[in-house]
Protein backbone atom coordinates (compact mmCIF):
# COMPACT_ATOMS: atom_id res chain seq x y z
CA UNK A 1 0.00 0.00 0.00
CA UNK A 2 1.61 3.22 -0.92
CA UNK A 3 0.83 6.90 1.12
CA UNK A 4 2.84 10.02 0.63
CA UNK A 5 3.92 11.35 3.56
CA UNK A 6 4.78 15.33 3.35
CA UNK A 7 5.50 14.50 -0.49
CA UNK A 8 7.41 11.47 -0.27
CA UNK A 9 6.04 8.22 -0.97
CA UNK A 10 6.08 5.29 1.80
CA UNK A 11 5.16 1.80 1.31
CA UNK A 12 3.19 0.26 4.12
CA UNK A 13 2.99 -3.34 4.46
CA UNK A 14 -0.49 -3.27 6.16
CA UNK A 15 -3.82 -1.04 7.14
CA UNK A 16 -2.99 0.73 10.41
CA UNK A 17 -4.05 3.60 11.94
CA UNK A 18 -2.23 6.92 11.92
CA UNK A 19 -1.14 6.72 15.43
CA UNK A 20 1.16 3.50 14.77
CA UNK A 21 1.83 4.98 11.64
CA UNK A 22 3.64 7.75 12.69
CA UNK A 23 5.40 6.12 15.82
CA UNK A 24 6.84 3.95 13.08
CA UNK A 25 7.95 6.68 11.14
CA UNK A 26 9.46 8.49 14.41
CA UNK A 27 7.15 11.47 14.97
CA UNK A 28 6.18 12.15 18.18
CA UNK A 29 2.14 11.83 18.08
CA UNK A 30 2.01 14.70 20.78
CA UNK A 31 4.10 17.43 18.72
CA UNK A 32 2.73 17.14 15.84
CA UNK A 33 -0.42 18.44 13.68
CA UNK A 34 -1.65 16.25 10.92
CA UNK A 35 -3.86 16.63 7.94
CA UNK A 36 -4.85 13.44 5.61
CA UNK A 37 -6.15 14.26 2.07
CA UNK A 38 -5.91 18.50 2.95
CA UNK A 39 -8.68 17.17 6.08
CA UNK A 40 -7.45 17.84 9.79
CA UNK A 41 -7.11 15.17 12.11
CA UNK A 42 -7.89 15.67 15.80
CA UNK A 43 -5.18 13.84 17.89
CA UNK A 44 -8.50 12.48 19.61
CA UNK A 45 -8.88 10.63 16.64
CA UNK A 46 -5.15 9.16 15.67
CA UNK A 47 -5.88 6.03 17.00
CA UNK A 48 -8.98 5.33 15.24
CA UNK A 49 -8.32 6.67 12.07
CA UNK A 50 -7.38 4.25 9.49
CA UNK A 51 -5.14 4.98 6.73
CA UNK A 52 -5.74 4.02 3.21
CA UNK A 53 -4.11 3.29 0.40
CA UNK A 54 -2.96 6.04 -1.71
CA UNK A 55 -3.89 8.92 0.78
CA UNK A 56 -2.21 12.12 1.25
CA UNK A 57 -0.45 12.81 4.74
CA UNK A 58 1.08 15.92 5.78
CA UNK A 59 2.92 16.06 9.25
CA UNK A 60 3.44 19.66 10.59
CA UNK A 61 5.60 20.17 13.71
CA UNK A 62 6.70 23.29 15.87
CA UNK A 63 9.80 25.10 14.71
CA UNK A 64 11.87 27.10 16.88
CA UNK A 65 13.50 30.29 16.26
CA UNK A 66 11.77 33.85 15.22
Amino acid sequence: MLVSVNGEQKDITEQRDLRDLLQELGYDTACVAVAINRAFVPKSLYNTTLVSDGDAIDVLSPMQGG
